[in-house]
């Protein structure tokens, strides 16, 4: 069997256990520290490894051509945030960073594995992979929401952020089938998470789908309305189950007080004033890496004031250009009518919703990558 063939097998292997352990993670049922560190070097050796054959073969050898645009974008910002961290130490910057390259890795991986003739074995295994670890963010989301909903120092839970893209990627490997059914799941568990972001992000994702998933192909605009409009009832009926006493309450209490996110506002009201007063020096590179925490023990919650306040406008240029990475596959899907443009549409937006409201979302977003990896190889296995 060769090499690269067994290093990307492995290496999709470890994220999907990374994928595991985040989950548990955020439920407070998470690995201890001596296996976490294993799990890390682990994650470094494999994606190390892949990286180095995947540009051997392309670039050395010739053998075979990697869709490099979006894993350059992000490796030229991790070797920024490398370089330019504030008062933090080397493994402290790797905890940071180990998920990007695994899901960089990952993303070469799918890539290769879809596109060079293993896409039908592969698309068994990695379906069943990810029904496992839906299972268990569903089961974890729900136990998290039955035993702490009263909790009056409860919010939200987390975990959904790790669930929505891999219902898209349900959807994907599923060969486009049973869409109703995975945007119910995904309204569902966005609704129990209590997520006010999610849900939002969730009503995008569905109308996106709707709008544009076969009725797009077909140009049938009778469809189109159809959908949208059992969509829009669909979203009406939700909204009317979080006001039912099994959710307290707490849904329409936190959307009542959206515009202040949670504190979010006065931190951004702040960091907005302290940039504009700062040297231009600072706005140029920034302070470093988890400066805002370190100066001022404060996450922005955005992922574009973060960047810009610690890496400046050097870092949130690169951070551009991965966003641009993203929209550049979104206008070719959609100029060629490939039957994924949707789900790359629905994934960008995943993204580009958290970066408005989490902080460094972009280094925690393996499924995304994985996701991404498997839509680029099945999309270059058609023209082959």
């Amino acid at each position: 069997m060769e090499k690269y063939f067994t290093f990307a097998c492995l290496t999709c292997l470890i994220v999907f256990e990374n994928m595991l352990v985040l989950i548990f993670n955020n439920a407070d049922m998470g690995t201890n520290e001596v296996s976490n560190t294993f799990r890390f070097a682990l994650e470094y050796i494999l994606a190390f490894i892949l990286l180095y054959m995947a540009i051997y073969r392309d670039f050395v050898r010739h053998k075979y051509k990697h869709e490099w645009h979006l894993p350059i974008a992000y490796l030229l910002l991790l070797a920024y945030v490398f370089l330019h961290s504030y008062e933090v130490n080397l493994l402290g910057i790797l905890g940071n960073m180990n998920r990007s390259f695994a899901g960089i890795a990952c993303f070469l991986s799918c890539e290769y594995l879809f596109s060079n003739g293993y896409s039908d074995k592969w698309i068994k295994i990695l379906t069943r992979v990810i029904y496992i670890i839906l299972t268990a963010g569903y089961a974890v989301v729900v136990y998290e929401f039955i035993t702490k909903r009263m909790d009056p120092e409860f919010w939200a839970i987390n975990d959904v952020y790790y669930i929505l893209p891999l219902l898209i990627g349900v959807y994907v490997l599923g060969k486009n089938k049973r869409l109703n059914i995975i945007l119910l799941a995904l309204f569902t568990i966005t609704i129990i998470s209590q997520k006010r972001g999610a849900i939002l992000i969730a009503v995008f994702v569905c109308l996106i789908m709707k709008a544009f998933t076969g009725e797009f192909v077909s140009r049938n605009k009778t469809k189109i309305i159809r959908n949208l409009v059992l969509l829009i009832f669909l979203m009406v009926g939700l909204f009317f189950i979080m006001n039912m006493n099994v959710l307290s309450g707490v849904m329409t209490e936190r959307f009542a007080t959206i515009g202040d996110g949670s504190g979010r506002r006065d931190q951004i009201e702040w960091v907005i004033g302290h940039i504009m007063t700062r040297g231009s020096n600072e706005n140029i590179f920034g302070y470093g890496f988890y400066a805002s925490y370190s100066m001022y023990g404060l996450w922005i919650h955005n992922d574009w004031l973060q960047i810009f306040f610690d890496l400046g406008l050097v870092g949130l240029t690169l951070y551009g250009y991965i966003h641009y990475a993203l929209i550049e596959k979104i206008r070719e899907y959609f100029a060629k009518r490939s039957i994924y443009a949707s789900s790359w549409l629905s994934l960008y937006a995943i993204c580009l919703g958290i970066s408005f409201y989490e902080n460094f979302s972009w280094m925690f977003c393996l499924n995304v990558l994985f996701i991404m990896g498997c839509i680029i190889g099945l999309e270059k296995s058609q023209h082959r």
